[in-house]
Order: structure tokens, then C-alpha cells, then sequence
């Protein structure tokens, strides 16, 4: 593309000098004809209007060329810019081709890496072929070895007869559950060179040889040697007959019994299960009882998972906050207690009880609200219930005199009002009495009331030094004659 820009702007440029040698030949003409006409100009006036019709022309010419070169300048410096523009675009495009080539050259190397990789899998997968290759070798000779037996077997049984374990064909009388069975294999005459331990006796799975005998040669130059088989007992934690009749393992217990040709003559064994989750014991058959705080059952049974649990966590008992026992619960505020597993029915220890009202106070328990008892000189709102000890708040007040429960009394949430208050005196003694709040700032405290036309309290009364209250039931600004316990 920049050759034919550059091949574009080499023409433009070619016609602008052509343009510019065509202006230079219009004038050199021009200035002939001038010459020529200023010797002849006496000769003919219509040479003069000729030689002006021709400079006309000239200059007009010559004005056209110059708008040409103008435009073609123009042109010339469009197409600049544009080969320019198309320039930072190539070299744009030369960065982005470059980043390419990189880009590229690491996919050459993921790519280099992965035939590695690939290579190194197609290696260990060759090592595997050949491993599986030995082993189907090793099994291709363990069936041969089987193939032998069962051909020695067949071999046998065609006769009557089982094999051995030296491969000789024995008689085995007797099969299934029965207690014994017995088995002979012949031997070559005279007896004198054979001896019964020469003979391998082979019973059934789960039967043991237990006996044999030789008798006399017999007619034919071969003796009998005869074998007793018996019956192998069902093993510990099974029951059943005997191992050929089937021993299953009793409840409580996992595991197979299955007869074998070796000793003990039976394969397998019973497992006692362990107890279960949330239950405690040795084992299902050694019994398992439910964890504390769990009520039910573990029962053994025959079948996986060989036990039956019922332990259920008993959930948290009324006025307790949590989910089960076992998990942990929390007395409502206002109840004393603390819920503790167990293994005995309910299930759990100390259950939450309401907190009773405390003294000063009246009503049932904490939980359904107690009140402060104003008579007994306890006065405020009463108790709130709490979760810690002693599971309540306490918000009852008592005063020991006039002025002192008018400047607090906003903690019992008192007003300033004048009356009858019951306050708190020496030795825990709670007296009713009067309390002014209106005289003199108030705070005072009526401890005797003479009237103006009485008869007591006169001078040398003994009213005045009596222990005994007078009129005590005149708690107010009344006018009689009084003495309260107080003073």
C-alpha cells in the first residue's frame, strides 16, 4: 500500500511539473510574440489586436494552470497526511502482529509442554500394560492350577471318590449336616509295607477326620483304609447344628461362618458391634442403655447394623431455655435450677423452679411479679426477674425518717406529697408515720399533736414522760392531743 501512495504521489508531483513547463513555454511564446510584434506593429493594426488576443488567451491559460497547481498542491498534501495516518496504522499493526508472534511462541511452549506431559502419561501407561500383562500371566497359571484341580476333582467324582490332598482319589461316605461321615481309599497289598498315616484323609468342608483303621489286604491285592469325619459345632457367638448345617451369628454380632477343608475347618467369625451413638456400654450383645439425658432402648437383632436404638435426647424441661438436655439448658430468668442428665426417668436432675418473693414483697413467685409491701415500709416497683442468683433484682426501698425519703424519694418512684408513710426505725422497727413536705421545705416529721383546748400534755402531765402512745390512730395535722411511738 505504501508503494502505490508513493507511486500516486510521484505522478501528482509529475503534473505539477508539467503544468509549471507549460506556464514557462506560454511565456517565452508570449515574449516572441511581443518582439516580433513591436517590428511590425507599423505594418498591421490587426497584427496589434492578434498579438493582444494571444496574450489574453496566455494569461488566462496561465491563471488556470496556477488553480491546478493550487489544487494539485492540495492533493498532494491530502494524500501526505493520509500516507502518514496510513503509516502510525502500519506500525500499529507491526506492534499488534508483534505481540501475536509472542503470544504464539508461549503456545508453543504450552503445546511443548503438554507432548511432555503426553509423553510422560503415554510412559507410565505403557508401565501399566506391562503390569497388567504379568498379572494376567500370574492369573493365566493360577487358572491352570485350578483347571488341574478341577480336572483331579472330576476325575474323582467320576469315580465316586474325591481327591485328596496328594491327589489321591478317596471314597467319603456321608454329607450334609450329619454328625460323621467316613472315607476309604484303596492301597496295594501286602499291608505289611503300607501304613494308615501313608493315607491323607480329605472329609467335607466343615467336617474333621477323627479315626481311621486298616483292615486285612482283600481279595483283588488292595486293602481298604477307612476315615471318620465329624461335624465341626458352630463357633462362639453363632448358633446353629453344626459349621455344614450353617452357623449364623447371634444378635448383636457381625460376621460369616463358612466351611473350609482346613483347619479349624471353617472360616469367619462373629464380632460383638459396639453400642451406638448416644448409648453407653461394652457392646450390643453386652448391653447398652441410653447416655444421660437420652431416653430408649438398644435392642440386638441378626440383621445390619445389628441393633435397634431408640435413644432420643429429651428436650429441655418447662421454664428452661436450649434445645435437648444433653446439649445443655438454662433456667428461665426468675427460676432456680440447673437441668443435669441423667439415666433415670425424667432424664434429667434439678429442674427449674420459680424463685418466691422475697421478703417485703407480696405475690406468688419472681416469674408472676412481686410487689413492694408499702405497710411493711418497703416501697418501689417491685422485682424484675434474672437469670443468676439470686434470680431477681430487688427494686424496693426503705427510709428511716421523713427527710430522708423526701430527697429520694424519685428512686422509689414516690412524689413529694404529704402523709402517712411507714419508715424504718432502731432494731428494724417500721412505724407509721406523718410526713410534711409542704412546712418549710418540707422533710418533717409529726411525733406529737397538742391541741389548743386539750387537757393532756399540761404542764407536770405525766403524758410527757409516758412510754405509751396517745391517740397514735391521728396520723394527720388534726388538731388533738397525740403521742406517736416514735418519739
Amino acid at each position: 500500500m505504501l508503494a502505490a501512495i508513493a507511486v500516486a504521489q510521484s505522478q501528482t508531483q509529475a503534473q505539477v511539473n508539467n503544468a509549471f513547463l507549460m506556464v514557462n513555454m506560454t511565456s517565452s511564446r508570449l515574449d516572441i510574440l511581443q518582439a516580433a510584434s513591436l517590428g511590425a506593429m507599423t505594418a498591421s493594426g490587426s497584427l496589434a489586436a492578434s498579438i493582444f488576443d494571444e496574450k489574453f488567451r496566455a494569461a488566462t491559460a496561465e491563471a488556470s494552470i496556477t488553480a491546478t497547481a493550487v489544487a494539485i498542491e492540495t492533493s498532494v498534501g491530502t494524500v501526505s497526511l493520509a500516507l502518514s495516518q496510513t503509516q502510525s496504522t502500519l506500525i500499529q499493526t507491526q506492534s499488534s502482529l508483534t505481540q501475536t508472534q509472542t503470544t504464539l511462541a508461549q503456545t508453543v511452549g504450552n503445546l511443548t509442554q503438554t507432548q511432555t506431559a503426553l509423553a510422560q502419561t503415554q510412559s507410565a501407561l505403557m508401565q501399566t500394560q506391562s503390569s497388567l500383562v504379568a498379572m494376567m500371566a500370574e492369573s493365566a497359571a493360577n487358572m491352570t492350577a485350578v483347571l488341574r484341580q478341577l480336572a483331579a476333582v472330576t476325575n474323582c467324582t467320576s469315580r465316586g471318590m474325591l481327591p485328596d490332598q496328594s491327589g489321591n482319589c478317596v471314597t467319603i461316605s456321608g454329607s450334609g449336616s450329619s454328625a460323621s461321615s467316613s472315607s476309604s481309599s484303596g492301597a496295594q497289598c501286602p499291608a505289611s509295607n503300607i501304613s494308615s498315616t501313608s493315607i491323607t484323609a480329605v472329609c467335607q468342608p466343615g467336617f474333621s477326620p477323627v479315626s481311621a483303621s486298616t483292615p486285612a489286604c482283600a481279595a483283588g491285592g488292595n486293602f481298604p483304609v477307612t476315615f471318620t469325619c465329624a461335624a465341626i459345632s458352630c463357633p462362639s457367638n453363632s448358633n446353629g447344628v453344626n459349621v455344614p448345617s450353617g452357623c449364623p451369628c447371634n444378635a448383636g454380632y457381625s460376621g460369616t461362618i463358612a466351611a473350609s477343608n482346613t483347619l479349624p475347618y471353617y472360616t469367619g467369625s462373629c464380632v460383638a458391634i459396639a453400642c451406638p451413638p448416644n448409648s453407653i456400654g461394652a457392646s450390643v450383645p453386652a448391653g447398652c442403655v441410653c447416655a444421660p439425658g437420652f431416653n430408649g432402648t438398644v435392642t440386638a437383632t441378626t440383621m445390619a447394623p445389628f441393633f435397634v436404638s431408640t435413644c432420643t435426647a429429651v428436650a429441655c424441661p418447662a421454664f428452661s431455655a436450649g434445645a435437648t438436655v444433653p446439649t445443655g439448658c438454662v433456667c428461665n430468668a426468675g427460676y432456680s435450677g440447673a437441668p443435669t442428665p441423667t439415666s433415670v426417668a425424667p432424664y434429667y436432675a434439678a429442674p427449674c423452679s420459680p424463685v418466691p418473693c422475697p421478703a417485703g414483697t407480696s405475690g406468688a413467685n419472681v416469674p408472676a411479679g412481686c410487689t413492694c409491701v408499702n405497710t411493711q415500709g418497703y416501697y418501689g416497683t417491685g422485682t424484675t426477674p434474672r437469670t443468676t442468683t439470686p434470680y431477681y433484682n430487688f427494686q424496693c426501698f426503705t427510709f428511716t425518717s421523713c427527710k430522708v425519703l423526701l430527697t429520694q424519694s424519685s428512686v422509689a418512684g414516690l412524689g413529694t406529697t404529704s402523709g402517712v408513710y411507714y419508715l424504718f426505725y432502731p432494731n428494724s422497727q417500721v412505724f407509721p408515720v406523718y410526713c410534711d413536705h409542704t412546712t418549710n421545705h418540707g422533710g418533717w416529721e409529726l411525733v406529737l399533736k397538742i391541741a389548743p383546748s386539750g387537757t393532756r400534755f399540761v404542764y407536770g402531765s405525766a403524758d410527757w414522760s409516758t412510754a405509751s402512745p396517745i391517740n397514735a390512730a391521728s396520723l394527720d395535722e388534726s388538731s388533738a392531743d397525740s403521742l406517736f411511738p416514735q418519739f
